[in-house]
C-alpha cells in the first residue's frame, strides 16, 4: 500500500473542484484515451482520477470496470511521482506482485502512467495510463507521446472547469446571488435521481414572503429587492453546505436538502424560518415567510414538476390559513402505490 501525499487533503479539495467525478463519458476525453492506446500499442488505456478511497475512470479502453480501490491501484503510486511513472513487469515489483489487478482475473503486467495536475502544478489529480497484460517496455517516443496526452488532459479538464463556471453564472440569481430557477430545475432532477437510485431521503421546502406587495407600494422597489436579497442572505447563511436555495421568480424561493428525513427537515426549517422571521423584525418590516415542506422519506413522488407542486400546494395551504407557518408532509413509500395505481390505470 502507498503512503498518501502530505497535502492530500489540499489535493482531495482540488479534485473535487471540477466536479468532474462519477460524470458521463466525453469524446474530448475519449479520444485522449483513444491515442494513448494507439500510440502506446497498448491494449488497455485509462484516464484515471484518485479520489479519497477509491481511482474512478473518466474514460477507458480495454477494460470493462468504472473504478477500483485506491489501496490497490498503480495509480496512486503514480500521482506521486513528477514524470512518468512504469512498472515494466508488475509480478517482479513487490509493491504490486499480490495486487488483485495483477494476480485475478486482469492480470496485468505492465504499466505506464503520465501524471495528470492542476493548472498551478501544485496537485496530482490522477493519470493517463496505458496497461498490457506481458511484460514490456516503452519506447522513448511512446514515452514522450503518453506525456503530451496527460498535459492534454489537463488542458480538457481545465476548459471543462471554465466552462462549468460560465454555466454556473448563468444559473445564478443576478438580484441575491442564490441560484435561479433554471439551476432549481437541475438540482431537483439531479437529487430525484440520486434518491431514487439509493433509496434515500430528501426534503423540499417552497417559501413566499407575505406581504411582499404591501412592502414594494408602500416603501418602493429598492426596500423590495433589499428584503429578497436579505432573505436570501439568511437562508444561505443557515443552510449546510450540501444544501440549496434558489429565487424562483418574484417573492418565491425554494430549498433543496439532499439526504435529509423528516426530523433534520423540521430542525433545518425552523431554523430558518426563526431567523428569517427575525432578520424582517430587526429592519422593522411587516414580511413574514410562508412555507411548505415536504419530506420524500426512502421514496420519490412522480415526476419534479409533481414534487414541486406538492410542495407549492402546501405552501398555498398556510398562505390560506393565517399565513407566517410552516406546513410539513411526508410521502413515504407507501404513498407511491396508489400513484403508480393510478398512472398504470391509465395507461
Amino acid at each position: 500500500m502507498s503512503q498518501k501525499p502530505p497535502n492530500e487533503a489540499e489535493r482531495l479539495a482540488a479534485l473535487q473542484a471540477y466536479e468532474i467525478l462519477d460524470t458521463e463519458p466525453e469524446k474530448s476525453f475519449d479520444d485522449l484515451t483513444a491515442l494513448a492506446s494507439h500510440a502506446c500499442e497498448a491494449p488497455i488505456a485509462l484516464i484515471s482520477l484518485v479520489d479519497s478511497n477509491r481511482q474512478w475512470f473518466k474514460s477507458k479502453v480495454g477494460l470493462d470496470i468504472n473504478e477500483t480501490e485506491r489501496d490497490i491501484s498503480f495509480c496512486t503510486h503514480a500521482i506521486q511521482q513528477p514524470q512518468l511513472f512504469v512498472v515494466e513487469d508488475t509480478v517482479k515489483d513487490k509493491r504490486f506482485a499480490q495486487s488483485p489487478l495483477v494476480a485475478g482475473e486482469h492480470k496485468i503486467r505492465f504499466y505506464a502512467a503520465a501524471p495528470v495536475f492542476t493548472s498551478d502544478g501544485k496537485h496530482a489529480l490522477g493519470t493517463i495510463c496505458v496497461l498490457d497484460r506481458v511484460p514490456r517496455e516503452l519506447s522513448s517516443s511512446q514515452e514522450e507521446a503518453l506525456l503530451a496526452l496527460g498535459r492534454q488532459v489537463q488542458a480538457q479538464l481545465e476548459l471543462r472547469l471554465s466552462l462549468n463556471r460560465e454555466k454556473q453564472l448563468a444559473r445564478i440569481d443576478p438580484l441575491t446571488g442564490v441560484y435561479n430557477r433554471r439551476a432549481f430545475y437541475e438540482v431537483l432532477q439531479r437529487e430525484r435521481n440520486r434518491a431514487h437510485r439509493h433509496t434515500r431521503s430528501f426534503t423540499l421546502a417552497y417559501i413566499d414572503l407575505d406581504n411582499f406587495k404591501e412592502v414594494n407600494d408602500n416603501f418602493g422597489h429598492q426596500v423590495g429587492d433589499s428584503v429578497l436579497t436579505t432573505a436570501a442572505t439568511v437562508m444561505a447563511r443557515n443552510l449546510r453546505l450540501a444544501d440549496f436555495v434558489c429565487r424562483l421568480g418574484g417573492d418565491e424561493f425554494a430549498i433543496i436538502l439532499p439526504d435529509t428525513g423528516p426530523e433534520a427537515a423540521r430542525s433545518v426549517i425552523s431554523k430558518v424560518h426563526s431567523k428569517l422571521d427575525l432578520a424582517m423584525k430587526e429592519n422593522g418590516l411587516p414580511i413574514t415567510f410562508s412555507i411548505g415542506v415536504v419530506v420524500f422519506h426512502q421514496a420519490v413522488l412522480g415526476s419534479a414538476e409533481e414534487m414541486i407542486q406538492k410542495a407549492d400546494d402546501l405552501m398555498y395551504f398556510v398562505k390560506g390559513h393565517g399565513k407566517s407557518n410552516v406546513k410539513y408532509e411526508v410521502v413515504d413509500t407507501k404513498d407511491l402505490e396508489p400513484v403508480e395505481a393510478k398512472r398504470a390505470a391509465k395507461t
